[in-house]
C-alpha cells in the first residue's frame, strides 16, 4: 500500500498475471501499466480509495470486470481509455468528477451506471467511441443532462453486476469422495465471512452461486479426523462460473473419540459445551464434536495441561476459543489439527510443548494470547 508511483508499461505482457493488490496510497500512473496481461480479466478497487489516477488502467485490453468503492470522488484523465473489454460499469453515488478520456476507446462499454452526485464530466471525449453505450441514471440527474447534450442514449433502469457461481470437489487420497467436510468462503476484499454454512454432499462436491464476479476469495475446508493436502485456495470469481482445483485429505490414523473421558459443562442458554478436563490415557485423541447436547465450542484454561501421554489431538469442527494454558507443558504433544471455526487462543496455551512440531493456523484465528507457544522448542 507505500507504492504511489507505476510507471509506463510496468507490467506490460506479463501474462501468467491474474490479480493485484490496488496500492492504497497510489499517486501517479504512466501509461500502459498493465497492457496484454492477457490473464488479469478483474480489478476490485478497495473501499478507502478515493482517486483513481491518471492513466491507472489504460489499454488494460483484458480487463472485464471492474469494482470501484463507495468511498471514490474521483476518476482520472484517461483512467480506463482503451479497456476493450468491458461491457459494463457501475460509478458509485461517491463520484463527483470524471476527468477527459477517462473511458475513450472503451469500444465494447455497453451499460454504465452514473451515480446521482456527479458533478462534472470534463468534455465530450469521456466516452469517445464507445458505439454502443447506453448511460443509465436517475431521471434528472446530471448523468441524464451530459447524455442528452452528447447524444447518448440513457436510461433510468438500475444495472448490477452479475454474481457467479464456486465450486468444488474434497476427495479421499485414493479418489472417493468425503462427505461433510466444513467449508468456509472468506471475502478478502471486505475482510469477512461470506460462507459458513457449506458442506460437501455424498459426491464430495460443494457449490454455491452467489458470489460477486472479479472479487477474491478465500476458500478453507475441514473435517475432523481428516488432514487436509492443501487446506486452503485462492480464487477470483469470473464471469460463468469457477471450478476450484480439487482438494485431497486423508483420514488421521487410530484416533479415539471416548466422550466419557472428558468433563464439562453446559450453557443452556447459548446452547454450548465446553471441555473442562480430560481423564483418559490415550495418546491419539479427537475432541468431542457434542457433549451433554451440546457442540463443543471451547476448551477450558488447564483442560489438558500437564498431560504425559497425548501425542496426537485433532479438534472438532465447532471449537471457538482453547482457553489459557488448556494445553501447557504436554511435553509429548506433536500434533495438533485445528479448526477453521477458530477464533482465540489464549495466554500460554501450548506453552512448554517441547515436543510440538508443526501449527497451521487457520485463517479465522483473530486472537493469539501472550506466551501461546512459548518454549515450543521442536516448532519449525
Amino acid at each position: 500500500d507505500s507504492v504511489e508511483t507505476i510507471g509506463s508499461y510496468a507490467f506490460q505482457d506479463c501474462t501468467n498475471l491474474s490479480s493485484i493488490n490496488y496500492p492504497m496510497n497510489w499517486k501517479n500512473a504512466d501509461s500502459n501499466i498493465f497492457r496484454g496481461c492477457s490473464s488479469l480479466k478483474s480489478i476490485v478497487i478497495p473501499e478507502g480509495v478515493t482517486i483513481i489516477p491518471d492513466y491507472a488502467f489504460q489499454n488494460a485490453d483484458y480487463i472485464r470486470e471492474v469494482s470501484l468503492p463507495s468511498t471514490l470522488t474521483k476518476i482520472g484523465y484517461s483512467a480506463f481509455s482503451g479497456c476493450v473489454s468491458i461491457d459494463l460499469l457501475i460509478v458509485p453515488d461517491s463520484v463527483e468528477t470524471i476527468r477527459a478520456n477517462a473511458f475513450a476507446d472503451c469500444t465494447n462499454l455497453k451499460q454504465i451506471w452514473l451515480g446521482e452526485n456527479i458533478s462534472n464530466i470534463e468534455n465530450s471525449n469521456v466516452f469517445e467511441n464507445c458505439y454502443e453505450l447506453t448511460i443509465h441514471g436517475k431521471s434528472g440527474s446530471y448523468a441524464e443532462t451530459y447524455a442528452l447534450e452528447n447524444d447518448i442514449p440513457f436510461s433510468t433502469e438500475p444495472i448490477a453486476y452479475n454474481k457467479t457461481s464456486l465450486e468444488g470437489i474434497v476427495l479421499d487420497e485414493v479418489g472417493n469422495p468425503i462427505k461433510d467436510v466444513v467449508v468456509t468462503v472468506f471475502d478478502i476484499l471486505k475482510g469477512e465471512y461470506y460462507h459458513t454454512d457449506l458442506a460437501t454432499d455424498d459426491t464430495g462436491r460443494w457449490y454455491i452461486e452467489d458470489v460477486w464476479v472479479g472479487y477474491e476469495y478465500l476458500i478453507t475446508f475441514y473435517k475432523e479426523g481428516y488432514e487436509f493436502i492443501v487446506d486452503s485456495i485462492r480464487c477470483v470469481a469470473e464471469s460463468g462460473g469457477t471450478t476450484v482445483d480439487t482438494v485431497t485429505a486423508t483420514k488421521i490414523p487410530d484416533l479415539v473419540c471416548n466422550e466419557e473421558d472428558y468433563t464439562y459443562t453446559v450453557d443452556s442458554v447459548n446452547e454450548t459445551s465446553t471441555i473442562t478436563g480430560y481423564t483418559g490415557d490415550d495418546t491419539r485423541i479427537l475432541l468431542p464434536s457434542t457433549l451433554g447436547g451440546y457442540p463443543v465450542t471451547k476448551i477450558d484454561y488447564n483442560s489438558f495441561r500437564d498431560n504425559g501421554s497425548l501425542a496426537t489431538v485433532a479438534f472438532s469442527e465447532n471449537i471457538e476459543t482453547i482457553d489459557g494454558y488448556a494445553f501447557e507443558n504436554c511435553k509429548f504433544l506433536e500434533k495438533i489439527y485445528l479448526p477453521n471455526t477458530l477464533i482465540e487462543i489464549g495466554t500460554g496455551a501450548f506453552k512448554g510443548c517441547i515436543s510440538l512440531e508443526v501449527v497451521a493456523l487457520p485463517d479465522s484465528v483473530e486472537t493469539i494470547g501472550s506466551y501461546a507457544f512459548q518454549d515450543c522448542t521442536n516448532l519449525s
